[in-house]
């Protein structure tokens, strides 16, 4: 668990005394801190442990706690590395439970994200330099972090995009099957992401038409900006899955001509291969045939054997068999 105090100059400073903090963040809490904060903050239960099930997708819920006061809770998706994979980057996604007091901000997630720490130690964004208004610091915690939620998806996006080139140009030199575990990695990871953005772009929008945030200027056109860049990680996700879609079907139609050529020069082996065999089953017979008592009959017969197979490979070869 971490502790921040936002400063005047709209940073964060660590702090040991929760009272005193303006954001609180759990990472992976177990059930005698969950009943802490229950209680401590008069919170429903899944509030907290939403934010620890994988399988939650976002949403939006709005209480009243016995002060009359209003909490939200926004459920994101959050992308990560998934670790269990050894060939390339395949990413899947973690939920993230943002709740929202009138006072405070309260964070909890399996595993703390980077976009977090980040914010917490007030370390720049190179997304930053991009926004059309202001600075994301001047802006609600919880519009920077969907900032910085939309632009990484972007940036995994892009991580993909350069994977998928960089099979496209192996895809015609390559038959191992590290191709295809690669091909399922980014796929699995788009799913993942198609899901999740689209999703987190539903609850952006739906931030914009309740009182979720303080309405100032500042925070309105800071949104304004998220929903641009939510809905050009929507735009790259799917110009994605499309490439990969059809980056699929060119490497199972080479695959298939692969597999043809390969078919098709062991079928022109064969036939080459079964020339000296015929000739020598029918030579070898028990029975009077021409040259069997010739001097040179043996010799006679290899030329022979060594011509018809040369012949049968250069038309073979002028066939495209080889």
């Amino acid at each position: 668990m971490k502790f921040f105090k936002k400063l005047a100059d709209n940073s964060f400073q660590s702090v040991y005394d929760p009272k005193e903090a303006d954001w609180l963040h759990y990472q992976l809490p177990d059930e005698v801190v969950i009943q802490e904060l229950v209680n401590e903050y008069s919170l429903p239960e899944d509030f907290i442990t939403s934010g620890l099930d994988r399988y939650e997708i976002p949403r939006y819920e709005v209480i009243e706690n016995k002060s009359g006061h209003k909490i939200h809770l926004l459920l994101l998706l959050t992308p990560i590395r998934n670790q269990t994979v050894e060939v390339g980057k395949e990413y899947i996604t973690e939920p993230l439970s943002i709740i929202i007091f009138p006072d405070k901000v309260l964070t909890v997630s399996p595993h703390t994200p980077k976009l977090i720490d980040d914010i917490a130690n007030n370390r720049p964004h190179k997304s930053d330099k991009n926004l059309l208004h202001g600075q994301a610091k001047d802006n609600h915690l919880v519009l920077r972090i969907l900032w910085r939620l939309m632009n990484d998806y972007i940036e995994k996006i892009a991580e993909i995009n350069i994977q998928i080139e960089q099979l496209e140009s192996n895809i015609h030199d390559t038959t191992k099957n590290e191709m295809f575990d690669q091909l399922i990695s980014i796929h699995k990871s788009l799913v993942y992401f198609h899901t999740a953005i689209n999703k987190n772009h539903d609850k952006i929008l739906q931030i914009k038409s309740i009182d979720l945030i303080e309405t100032e200027t500042l925070n309105k056109e800071f949104l304004h900006d998220i929903e641009v860049v939510s809905s050009q990680a929507l735009v790259l996700v799917d110009e994605s899955d499309e490439m990969i879609s059809h980056l699929s079907e060119v490497f199972s139609n080479v695959i298939s001509n692969n597999m043809n050529y390969i078919m098709k020069f062991l079928t022109a082996l064969t036939v080459v291969l079964t020339i000296p065999q015929l000739i020598g089953s029918i030579w070898g017979m028990n029975v009077g045939l021409p040259l069997e008592r010739h001097p040179f009959g043996f010799s006679i017969l290899i030329i022979a054997t060594v011509l018809i197979t040369i012949l049968t490979i250069k038309w073979l070869k002028n066939k495209d068999f080889f």
